[in-house]
C-alpha cells in the first residue's frame, strides 16, 4: 500500500483514538464531579447529625451543672424538694429522662426525678457497680463531666449517663464550694437520643455508624450501625464528636455505598463520542 493510500486510514485511526481519548477524559471528569457532589451531601448530613448530637448531649451538662449548683447551696435537700427543683429546672423539650443525686462517700443514689417508675434505682451505689464505678470516680477525679454508655440501666433499657461532682462550701458564708458532696447524674435513653438526632429517620439519606463507648473515640467499640461502615475500603465520611471528657466518631456512606455505575450523563458522553467516530470519513 502506498503512502498516499495509507494517509486517509492513518488520519481516521488518529481521529478515532483522539475522540475515544476525549470521551474517556470527559467521562472521568463527570464521574469525579458526581462523586464530589455526592460526598458533599454526605459531609453536610454528617455535620448536621453531629451538631444535633452535641446539642442534645450539652443539655445534660446544662442540667447537671444547674442541679449540682443548687445542691451546693442546699446540701440537705429532701426528695420532695429535689423533685420540685428538677421538674421546674428541666426544659420541657429535654431529652433527659432521669436526674439523680448520690452523696459521698458511698455514692448511693438517694434523690431521683422522676421518682415514679424509678424507685428501684434508689440505693444503687456507683462504687459497687462494676459497669459504672470507673466513670463515676473519674468524674470526681477530673471535677467535670464524664459521659458513660451506652450501658444497661438499672430501671431497664439502655442509655447514656452523664455525671458531674457536686461541691459544697466548707464555711458558713458559702464562698468556697470545695467539699465534695457527691455526684449528680442525668440519663438519656439510647433510642431517644438516636431519634432526636435524626439517626432513625427514613429521610436521613445515608448509612451511619458510631463508635467510642464511654467517650473512647476512634479506638472504642461500635455501638450504633454496622461495623463494616468503618472499613477503610468504603471510604466513609468521618467526624469526631465531643462528648464530655471524651469523643465519639461518626462514619457515614450513601445507602448501598458510593455510586460507581455510569450515570445517564456518562452514557450520553459515550453515545456522543460514538456518533462522532461514525461520522468521520
Amino acid at each position: 500500500m502506498s503512502r498516499q493510500n495509507s494517509s486517509p486510514w492513518l488520519f481516521i485511526v488518529l481521529t478515532l483514538v483522539s475522540v475515544a481519548g476525549l470521551t474517556v477524559i470527559a467521562e472521568n471528569w463527570w464521574r469525579a464531579r458526581a462523586r464530589a457532589a455526592e460526598k458533599d451531601v454526605v459531609i453536610d448530613s454528617v455535620a448536621t447529625v453531629s451538631a444535633r448530637l452535641e446539642v442534645l448531649l450539652s443539655q445534660q451538662l446544662y442540667i447537671l451543672n444547674g442541679v449540682a449548683s443548687h445542691i451546693g447551696f442546699d446540701p440537705n435537700i429532701s426528695q420532695d424538694d429535689f423533685s420540685k427543683y428538677v421538674s421546674n429546672f428541666l426544659p420541657q423539650d429535654s431529652v433527659v429522662s432521669v436526674v439523680a443525686a448520690a452523696p459521698a462517700p458511698a455514692l448511693e443514689i438517694s434523690r431521683i426525678y422522676p421518682l415514679a417508675d424509678n424507685e428501684v434505682v434508689l440505693g444503687h451505689s456507683y462504687r459497687r457497680s462494676p459497669e459504672q464505678k470507673h466513670a463515676a470516680l473519674l468524674a470526681i477525679e477530673q471535677k467535670g463531666l464524664v459521659l458513660a454508655g451506652p450501658l444497661k440501666l438499672v430501671q431497664g433499657g439502655t442509655g447514656f449517663v452523664a455525671r458531674v461532682p457536686a461541691f459544697t462550701s466548707e464555711d458558713e458564708q458559702n464562698t468556697k464550694p470545695t467539699k465534695l458532696w457527691g455526684l449528680v447524674a442525668a440519663v438519656i435513653r439510647s433510642e431517644t437520643l438516636y431519634e432526636e438526632a435524626g439517626l432513625l429517620s427514613n429521610e436521613l439519606g445515608m448509612e451511619v455508624a458510631l463508635r467510642g463507648i464511654d467517650g473512647s473515640g476512634p479506638s472504642g467499640p461500635i455501638f450504633f450501625g454496622r461495623e463494616e461502615i468503618f472499613d477503610p475500603e468504603l471510604k466513609a465520611v468521618k467526624k469526631l464528636i465531643a462528648v464530655g471528657n471524651g469523643e465519639w466518631q461518626i462514619a457515614a456512606v450513601p445507602p448501598g455505598g458510593w455510586k460507581t455505575a455510569a450515570s445517564p450523563i456518562v452514557w450520553l458522553i459515550r453515545i456522543f463520542g460514538l456518533i462522532t467516530d461514525l461520522r468521520k470519513p
